[in-house]
């Protein structure tokens, strides 16, 4: 039986069909499942639900086939981002701009404060697992280029975790996944088959701007702390500790998360290949938030420290589970055939996104600066 995040898109089969968009079978009014059994179902290609989170679905564009993902966007809760994805998505000549881009945006027939957002089908960035340490490189050079472009056009991201980092999936799994069960093939019958990175260096993209706002340089740009969150990306900031309410600069909020996915997602501080990202990690974090380096300072850093890495250091294990003899094999083969430990022409900075010096204190003010505490 369909929850009640499907009957949404089910309610929408028709509009988008009309609008050259198709969603698989298991959307269509009125459809029945074929299986008898869990079992069946776990082989059915139309047996996994929706992808997560439930907000959205993937679909065909029916035009040029080509696998899309619909965002289901409430304006009342998140009134700036579909204004803030179009805005970049207008900015995708600059290859340093690393937002997904949006296709097209639909108001839902039904709801007027929804907004369906279009967007390419993507991957999350960490999947599958980094084999070498040259591609976590890569990935973390266009995070912080992508971070960089959003800060030079006064944007803070302000939700930058590990699941808001997508990569492009077109060529790393050359015939393709399952939406819903991304490790299974389209047709659900075999395992997704898909190579390296090092044989097709994916481009990285961040997605999710529900949080995110547009500043004036003219101004400070401040937020206000939730004393009573929950959620860990909130409680793990320094600028958030404390029952009163607070005001906060954004920005080096956006540098700390960067340096907390370091740690703990990537674990520098204790696997060894990575340890080299430490220092800067450390620095990241910085408990006073005008202590941490600007998004320019990172790169600066980032590149002064990739630089001196040797070609055996970068083709050494990426992650954990990556290290093992199929690894070191693969290695070995890259040796043989010639095959780069980073892409061609790698930079790992651009004088072009670079943040302007002048507004440093744009970027690194802090509550102090203002009247700290904020009354209700």
């Amino acid at each position: 039986m369909a929850d009640k995040y499907e009957k949404f898109w089910t309610r929408h089969h028709s509009f988008l069909h009309e609008h050259g968009y198709e969603l698989r079978d298991k959307f269509k009014p009125g459809w029945v499942p074929t299986w008898e059994s869990e079992s069946q179902r776990a082989r059915d290609p139309d047996g996994p639900g929706t992808p997560k989170p439930s907000c959205i679905v993937d679909a065909t564009k029916s035009s040029d086939r080509k696998p899309v993902m619909l965002k289901k966007v409430l304006i009342t809760e998140n009134p700036h981002e579909v204004d803030i994805c179009l805005y970049l998505s207008s900015l995708q000549h600059h290859s340093e701009n690393h937002a997904v881009p949006i296709l097209e945006v639909f108001t839902s027939p039904q709801f007027d404060y929804i907004q369906l957002v279009v967007m390419p089908r993507l991957r999350l960035f960490d999947d599958p697992s980094f084999d070498t340490v040259g591609e976590v490189v890569d990935a973390f050079r266009q995070i912080f280029e992508g971070i960089e472009f959003l800060h030079n056009h006064f944007i803070a991201h302000r939700d930058i975790h590990w699941g808001n980092i997508m990569l492009d999936p077109t060529r790393l799994y050359p015939n393709g996944s399952h939406p819903a069960d991304t490790d299974r093939s389209p047709n659900f019958k075999s395992s997704a088959k898909y190579i390296t990175r090092t044989e097709c260096w994916p481009r990285y993209y961040l997605i999710d701007f529900g949080l995110s706002r547009r500043y004036s340089p003219d101004g400070l740009p401040f937020e206000v702390t939730q004393p009573n969150a929950d959620s860990e990306n909130i409680t793990l900031l320094p600028e958030h500790s404390g029952a009163i309410p607070r005001r906060y600069n954004p920005f080096p909020v956006d540098i700390f998360r960067l340096g907390h996915m370091l740690t703990w997602h990537f674990e520098v501080d204790e696997f060894h290949p990575l340890q080299f990202l430490l220092p800067l990690a450390q620095k990241m974090l910085a408990k006073e938030p005008s202590s941490r380096p600007t998004i320019t300072d990172v790169r600066r850093l980032f590149a002064e420290v990739c630089l001196g890495l040797t070609k055996e250091q970068l083709r050494s294990p990426g992650d954990p589970f990556s290290d093992n003899i199929f690894q070191r094999f693969r290695q070995f083969r890259h040796i043989v055939t010639c095959t780069r430990p980073l892409p061609r022409h790698t930079s790992f900075q651009s004088d072009r996104t670079a943040l302007d010096d002048t507004l440093r204190p744009f970027y690194t003010c802090v509550a102090s600066d203002l009247d700290a505490s904020v009354t209700q």
